[in-house]
């Protein structure tokens, strides 16, 4: 049977979710999530690019963190997340971009673990580590205020004590 590039990202993810268990996050589909203490949810996702096919496979991840607090006051059934990005332009520098990866069908998925894991748990955990608690997630939304469309329940949540 002939490997395909979606394989290798499916062996990729598998691998994945045996790295990131260790940290305490759960797959589910193509992302991993992470509950803390509070309700709020942190995920990294693995993204494909629309042009991607059996032949070659382009990803990116991504994370973000979920407020249960915020989402339950106007969202009850979806949890958008209030912080998210792609890894490559947060962790690598403003204007860096995001960082792709192009899987071909003789790609070691092992190698892929490898890379994606390590900088998953070397920059994406840490940063999840400082940005989860509610007053932390104010501070982002309330520095971000002016330069994004924000719902109303979101300005009431960052301007409540």
């Amino acid at each position: 049977m002939t490997s395909s590039a979606l394989d290798v990202r499916d062996r990729a993810l598998l691998g994945l979710s045996q790295e990131l268990s260790l940290f305490g996050y759960k797959k589910s589909g193509r992302a991993f999530r992470y509950i803390f203490g509070n309700g709020n949810i942190g995920f990294i996702g693995v993204q494909s690019s629309q042009s991607s096919s059996a032949a070659c496979v382009k990803i990116r991840l991504s994370y973000g963190i979920c407020c249960i607090e915020l989402f339950q006051l106007q969202f009850p059934k979806r949890r958008p997340t209030v912080i998210d990005a792609h890894i490559g332009g947060i962790f690598e520098g403003e204007g860096a971009g995001d960082s792709w990866w192009t899987l071909l069908p003789e790609t070691s998925s092992t190698d892929l673990v490898e890379r994606i894991a390590n900088l998953a748990i070397s920059k994406y955990i840490p940063w999840m580590a400082g940005h989860w608690q509610n007053d932390l997630i104010k501070s982002e939304l309330r520095a971000s205020r002016n330069s994004r469309i924000m719902p109303s329940a979101w300005l009431e949540f960052i301007d409540k004590k």
